[in-house]
C-alpha cells in the first residue's frame, strides 16, 4: 500500500510539476511590441497607437519631435521639414527631428529585449539619409543611448544610412541594398536590416516599473533642398521582439495546481 501511495503521489508530483515545467519553458522569443501601420489613412496622423502589447507591458503611442510636421500617406507615419544637407546629427537632437515610442514594465513583469526591426520610406532623393536609433530609461530627461552593433556592416557605428527612394523607376531591391545604394522606385518602403539588442545590458531582464523610450533620429539629405518626407512604414512599424517573463501570479497559479494534486494523491 505505500508502495502504491507513493508511486501515485510520485506520478501527480511529476505530471503537474511537469505542467509547472512546461509553464516556465514555454516562455520564448516573440514580439512584444508593435504598431501596425496598415491602418493608417491618408491623413496626417499626429498619434498611432501600438497594436501588439505583450502582458507584463503597457505602451506609449507612437509620436513625432515638434522639429518636424506630420504629412499624410496612406499605411505610414510619414513627416516633412526635417533639416536638409548641411545638418548634422547633433543638429536632429537638438531640434527634436525624431520619431518616438516606448513601454513601461508593470508590477510582476520582466522582459528581455533581443530585435528592432522598422520599415522605412523616403519619398524623394532630398530626403533625409541618415539615421540613429537612441533609447533612453528617464524619458530623454538625458542624454540617449546611441544603439550600436560591434561588427554589424549597418549598425557598428550607432549611424545607419537608408538610400532607398520612391521618385524613380529604376534599381532593384535587394538584401538590404537600399541601406547603401541608390535605389529609386521604392514606393512601399523598405524594411531595414534588424537591429540586434541582445548585447546591451540594460535592454536585458527590465523590471517592473522601468520605462524605456525608443527615438529615431534622421538627418542629412543629398540636395541642399528643403527636406522631403520620410516615414516609418508602409511595410513595417517599430517592432520589438524579446521574452516577456511570465508574471509571478501565473506561477502561482501552477504551484497551486501541483499542491491541488498532491493532495488529491494524498485523499485518495
Amino acid at each position: 500500500m505505500f508502495r502504491t501511495f507513493m508511486h501515485r503521489f510520485g506520478i501527480a508530483s511529476v505530471a503537474v510539476a511537469g505542467c509547472l515545467a512546461a509553464a516556465v519553458t514555454s516562455v520564448h522569443a516573440a514580439v512584444v511590441l508593435d504598431y501596425d501601420l496598415t491602418a493608417v489613412p491618408n491623413t496626417a496622423v499626429t498619434t498611432v497607437a501600438p497594436t501588439t502589447v505583450a502582458g507584463g507591458l503597457t505602451a506609449s503611442d507612437l509620436t513625432r519631435g515638434a522639429g518636424i510636421t506630420a504629412t499624410n500617406l496612406t499605411s505610414g507615419f510619414s513627416s516633412n521639414n526635417w533639416a536638409a544637407t548641411t545638418a548634422s546629427r547633433q543638429n536632429a537632437i537638438d531640434t527634436n527631428q525624431y520619431y518616438q515610442f516606448g513601454f513601461t514594465v508593470v508590477p510582476g513583469g520582466s522582459v528581455s529585449l533581443e530585435q528592432l526591426e522598422v520599415g522605412l520610406r523616403r519619398s524623394a532623393i532630398a530626403a533625409p539619409m541618415n539615421y540613429e536609433w537612441q533609447y533612453s530609461l528617464d524619458g530623454f530627461a538625458t542624454a540617449g543611448n546611441t544603439i550600436s552593433v560591434s561588427g554589424s556592416p549597418y549598425y557598428s557605428t550607432g549611424a545607419f544610412t537608408y538610400f532607398g527612394r520612391s521618385s524613380g523607376t529604376g534599381g532593384i531591391a535587394d538584401n538590404f541594398n537600399y541601406m547603401t545604394t541608390d535605389v529609386s522606385g521604392q514606393n512601399a518602403g523598405n524594411p531595414m536590416a534588424p537591429l540586434d539588442l541582445t548585447g546591451i545590458t540594460a535592454l536585458q531582464n527590465i523590471t517592473a516599473g522601468s520605462t524605456v523610450d525608443f527615438r529615431l533620429y534622421a538627418w542629412g539629405d543629398g540636395t541642399g533642398a528643403t527636406s522631403n518626407t520620410v516615414a516609418l512604414g508602409r511595410n513595417l512599424g517599430p517592432r520589438l521582439s524579446g521574452v516577456a517573463v511570465p508574471e509571478p501570479t501565473s506561477l502561482i497559479l501552477v504551484g497551486a495546481a501541483l499542491a491541488a494534486g498532491v493532495g488529491f494523491v494524498r485523499r485518495r
